[in-house]
């Protein structure tokens, strides 16, 4: 029956057969070991050359990460001014005791500061402040911008400026105006 079958099969094709048999299991041991295999230590590759460049970039990362450290302080005492560092529960007496300081090295009378209920507003606390003062108009001015400067994130919402009654020159305003301190809310 052997020999049968060797008669019936041409011995050619039969090496064309185990031939392709052997190149399909040739194909399938790349496909499915060695591929990963050699995927794999492309990825160590990889990874061990972006290790020695952090390695060697060390001194200079660690300058980056201060300077950045340095942006972020920049950045909050532009939006926080001094009082960054205040507790919430005690802004409103730091942004009152602000505002006299102001008031007396610009030579402006502060008459009356006034803090209204705090309330949240999205995610932050809104603290306002009824305040009133008088001086002259360059004064005036000048508090205002040393109040931006000073406190941060602070929004004049309401501002009137009338002539002062008790100055006959008209030199003297009084100014009064509904102003608001925000901080983002603690969790």
């Amino acid at each position: 029956m052997n020999s049968r079958l060797a008669e019936l099969i041409d011995p050619r094709s039969l090496r064309l057969l185990l031939g392709g048999c052997v190149l399909l299991l040739c194909a399938a041991i790349s496909v499915y070991w060695i591929k990963p295999l050699w995927l794999q230590y492309q990825q160590l590759q990889q990874s061990n050359a972006r290790m020695a460049a952090a390695v060697a970039d060390g001194p200079a990362l660690s300058e980056k990460i201060q300077q950045r450290y340095a942006t972020m302080s920049h950045l909050e005492e532009q939006l926080y001014g001094s009082s960054g560092a205040v507790p919430a529960r005690q802004i409103e007496s730091y942004v009152i005791g602000s505002l006299q300081s102001i008031s007396w090295s610009l030579g402006v009378k502060l008459d009356s500061v006034k803090p209204l209920p705090a309330k949240p507003i999205l995610q932050f606390n809104e603290t306002p402040f009824e305040v009133v003062l008088s001086g002259s108009y360059f004064d005036l001015f000048s508090w205002l911008q040393a109040v931006d400067r000073e406190l941060g994130f602070i929004v004049v919402d309401t501002l009137n400026v009338t002539p002062s009654g008790g100055d006959r020159s008209g030199q003297a305003l009084r100014m009064s105006l509904r102003m608001a301190s925000y901080r983002v809310a603690q969790p």
